[in-house]
């Protein structure tokens, strides 16, 4: 989808930005023992992803990752059990998940 913002005055140009549309990420199995399955819902293909402790401790980062459409597993068998969060980002995506680690 497209957004395109404008004014009947053509000095003040045009602005035009790509968006996708999307209900929401899916993640699971949530708590998970071993392997997070991140589903975006379309054909994205590079995301950035970030693993922090609750406390906001950064501790995996993922930067242009591939997904296989808009689907990507994320490895979480060295983290130890507890709560985490997940940052997923990308120019179109900006969803903050919360993961509990068995």
């Amino acid at each position: 989808m497209i957004l395109k913002i404008y004014t009947d005055l053509e000095c003040q140009g045009v602005y035009n930005k790509q968006i996708n549309i999307i209900n929401e990420i899916e993640y699971y199995p949530n708590p998970t023992s071993d392997n997070l399955n991140i589903s975006l819902g379309f054909n994205i293909s590079k995301v950035n992803i970030s693993v922090m402790s609750i406390e906001g401790r950064l501790l995996i980062h993922k930067k242009n990752v591939s997904t296989n459409r808009g689907q990507y597993i994320l490895v979480l068998s060295k983290l130890y059990p507890g709560n985490y969060i997940i940052k997923i980002q990308n120019d179109t995506i900006n969803k903050i998940i919360k993961v509990i680690k068995k």
